[in-house]
């Protein structure tokens, strides 16, 4: 399979899109193969989607180092508004509520709260 993903991503190269978004599906092998035949963006989700694990720095970091431009978070931006200033200050990330998801409106979407720093 990994020889059907890179003839695609070779083709998709011609059409200069934005960039290429990957999820880990597959064995961490595959996905570096696939980073070294698209020379474009590549945006990396590091969990397996809808799966028990959320995205979080270090597993961020170690993608970054493995040659993607940008990670993608999904849930953990749901329940952590501050999610980008959590990440640099290495404070605690909130698990999202999946039983609120699709609800109808705010609850579940817009009442998580950012950190709060206590002295």
């Amino acid at each position: 399979m990994p020889e059907l993903y890179t003839t695609l991503l070779t083709e998709l190269a011609r059409f200069d899109l934005a960039y290429v978004h990957l999820e880990a599906t597959t064995d961490e092998e595959t996905l570096v193969g696939l980073r070294k035949s698209w020379g474009g963006t590549l945006i990396v989700n590091p969990v397996v989607p809808m799966g028990p694990d959320r995205t979080d720095r270090p597993a961020a970091d170690r993608w970054l180092g493995l040659g993607a431009d940008l990670i993608s978070f999904g849930r953990s931006f749901i329940s952590n508004p501050d999610l980008v200033e959590r990440l640099r200050a290495d404070l605690p990330i909130v698990e999202d509520d999946p039983s609120r998801w699709y609800q109808g409106g705010d609850a579940g979407y817009l009442d998580y709260s950012t950190y709060r720093h206590t002295a």
